[in-house]
């Protein structure tokens, strides 16, 4: 099984970000760390499925 890191920041009055080394480009943001964490899910399941079928190369 393949691993991938995921970075997540947040500065003083801003939101939480996280982003994927690995996958330039790819970044999510949010005021919470939960919905960030939701998001972060969303976003790489929907990148691993493009690139499964061969739509993102």
């Amino acid at each position: 099984m393949k691993r991938f890191f995921a970075l997540v920041h947040k500065d003083e009055n801003s939101a939480f970000g996280v982003q994927f080394p690995d996958f330039k480009g790819l970044f999510s943001a949010a005021d919470q760390e939960k919905i960030l964490l939701l998001m972060q899910q969303k976003l790489f399941n929907y990148i691993a499925k493009k690139w499964i079928n061969c739509q993102l190369l």
